[in-house]
């Protein structure tokens, strides 16, 4: 049996997405805030993950791993990684979003895009799931690797800052040292809706798609390839999604630092204008954000990466679990179908805790 990460350092467990095998990067000294531009340049493996709230500093929290390794599935039902095991929140705990809190904010959002203050915006919302303090971790990753076997299905644990856990279905920015990529996911439909796909979901994917272009086009890249959009299903939910790829430019690495700091956050979790966008964001939502919307994933060193957007996740506390969830919002958005949208959200994660 494979030997199970200890909690007092810090280590990600991941499975990438179209992939079966697990990964298990662990870390022997502390998780570092470092500049972005930094990073780019490190031969070293790290695991970055940066906070939504890139918008002064541009740092991201990283940690070198000492050892990579691939694990079996049989291994994780042996650890002892439960719920009971984490921290106490120290801001106590998170109330739950109430809805009409939630909706009001929706509200003034299409208010103000439609004065012409900004196009788009993202507004989320959490949700508490207790746990027992016997509650099996892995019992969660294991479930949920499975069932969505096209999204990044992390579990990291930073000593001292947080622990997260999720599947996400975003890819943020990935290089192999010769081109970089990134996609356009936006629009959210579920089997029970009473629609398809209206203008309103076209438009907030075509909003992101835009976006992402003229970012890679004031980056420096001008060999891009975009894709047809097509639904890209992730358990229940689908989305409309677009690929974009293009070749490093001659200023190679630099030129990949400056796209993401550019591209985060996209449209899809910030807001276009992004400034204005973010800044309702920031003051609208009574909860911090942390992790949740940021980006994160394996740094491997001499330009190689995979990072991805932090969604469908969840914080870790002892013996609780804070659920994050958000929605697209646009001139066209409607406060109960937007509402609906996030609970839809808040299922997959809180489904498998329930189970």
């Amino acid at each position: 049996m494979e030997q199970q990460p200890h909690l007092s350092k810090p280590f990600a467990l991941f499975r990438l997405p179209g992939e079966s095998a697990l990964h298990l990067w662990e870390g022997a000294g502390d998780v570092k805030q470092m500049p972005l531009e930094g990073l780019i340049q490190s031969a070293n493996p790290m695991w970055v993950s940066a906070p939504f709230d890139f918008y002064g500093h541009k740092t991201v929290w990283a940690f070198e791993a000492v050892s990579m390794r691939k694990i079996s599935s049989e291994s994780l039902a042996g650890w002892n990684l439960h719920a009971g095991l984490f921290r106490v929140s120290e801001m106590g705990t998170l109330p739950d979003t109430p809805r009409h809190q939630f909706e009001k904010a929706v509200e003034e959002a299409v208010l103000q895009i439609r004065e012409g203050k900004f196009l788009k915006t993202a507004l989320s919302k959490i949700r508490n799931v207790e746990l027992d303090s016997s509650y099996d971790w892995m019992d969660w990753f294991i479930k949920a690797k499975n069932r969505f076997s096209n999204a990044l299905v992390f579990f990291v644990h930073l000593p001292g800052i947080a622990t997260w856990a999720g599947a996400t279905p975003e890819l943020f920015l990935s290089c192999d040292g010769e081109a970089v990529k990134s996609v356009s996911l936006a629009g959210t439909l579920h089997p029970d809706s009473q629609h398809g796909w209206r203008e309103k979901e076209s438009r907030e994917q075509s909003l992101v798609s835009d976006f992402i272009t003229e970012t890679f086009l004031d980056s420096g890249f001008h060999q891009i390839h975009k894709t047809v959009p097509e639904v890209l299903q992730i358990g229940a939910l689908r989305h409309i999604h677009t690929e974009f790829s293009a070749t490093l430019p001659q200023e190679g690495l630099s030129a990949v630092a400056r796209l993401a700091e550019m591209l985060h956050p996209t449209p899809a979790v910030g807001g276009l204008p992004q400034k204005e966008g973010v800044a309702f964001i920031l003051n609208t939502e009574k909860h911090e954000r942390f992790f949740y919307s940021g980006f994160m994933g394996p740094w491997y060193g001499n330009g190689r990466f995979d990072w991805f957007v932090n969604l469908r996740s969840m914080q870790l506390f002892k013996n609780r679990a804070v659920l994050y969830a958000g929605a697209g919002i646009t001139e066209d958005s409607n406060p109960e179908e937007e509402w609906t949208e996030t609970e839809n959200k808040l299922r997959m994660n809180a489904d498998i805790l329930t189970e």
